[in-house]
């Protein structure tokens, strides 16, 4: 996949962490499509958890959670839909990941 690709070759942990999780909701968009426009439109929250529960049929994504969490869907969909991709998805990359990736703010224009 593209993403995943991307992902190992970004030059900075922001870019990688970026397309990680696009993948991941590119995996999820085979699963079950995200309809944006017309009757049968879904937020993202909750083609997201609608998505993670037609995925969980598949590999169980309890193994994500923590140990004992009674909803393991509802626990991921907080913490990286949540959490982690809006934060990184509207972040922008700071002066010391661009020195630690060797890229200068030219380069993200």
């Amino acid at each position: 996949m593209r993403f995943i690709r991307m992902a190992r070759t970004a030059n900075s942990r922001h870019d990688s962490y970026r397309n990680l999780s696009l993948a991941f909701e590119s995996l999820l968009h085979e699963l079950h499509p995200h309809v944006r426009k017309g009757p049968n439109r879904q937020s993202e929250g909750v083609w997201f958890r609608t998505a993670l529960a037609l995925a969980d049929k598949c590999v169980p994504v309890g193994q994500f959670a923590p140990d004992g969490e009674p909803d393991p869907i509802e626990w991921i969909s907080e913490h990286f839909y949540g959490e982690f991709r809006s934060a990184l998805m509207h972040a922008k990359e700071d002066a010391e990941s661009r020195a630690e990736s060797g890229t200068s703010r030219r380069s993200f224009r």
